[in-house]
């Protein structure tokens, strides 16, 4: 049993979201938990609960499209690829500030060497850096266009 020291309570919505109450929202907008002194987001750790393990490359998403929701029946794995083809569907993927067409542009400028380092590209397109090499890098943006 982990040491969980803080009862978890929610309230259910009627979507049937169970929408945490008791504990803290993290920066992404997800209720987060401490589980032996590490801290985790809570769909992660009820899904883990009450159905195991999850595997490497694998991610815990929402079927709700709602990141406080701990319901376990509205949790699912999926690949990062899956998580992502869900945001362009719900709509949430235009939380960036890029374009397909910017970030088509950017990567073929990189093919070509049209840039040195990453930070030239997060000048020109108002990014961090780090958003740059993700971007360029299919880590961010990695959707195929038919989604």
């Amino acid at each position: 049993m982990p040491n969980i020291k803080k009862p978890i309570t929610w309230d259910v919505d009627e979507n049937g979201c169970f929408n945490c109450t008791s504990h803290h929202i993290g920066t992404g907008g997800y209720p987060m938990i401490r589980k032996y002194n590490k801290t985790t987001r809570m769909h992660r750790y009820i899904y883990e609960e009450m159905y195991g393990f999850i595997p490497d490359g694998l991610v815990v998403r929402h079927k709700c499209d709602n990141r406080k929701c701990i319901n376990p029946e509205h949790l699912e794995l999926g690949t990062y690829k899956d998580n992502n083809h869900d945001q362009v569907k719900r709509g949430r993927h235009g939380r960036t500030k890029l374009t397909q067409e910017q970030v088509d542009e950017m990567r073929n400028d990189w093919k070509l060497k049209k840039y040195n380092h990453y930070h030239e590209v997060a000048e020109k397109y108002s990014i961090s850096p780090a958003t740059a090499w993700r971007t360029i890098n299919k880590i961010n943006w990695n959707i195929e266009k038919e989604c």
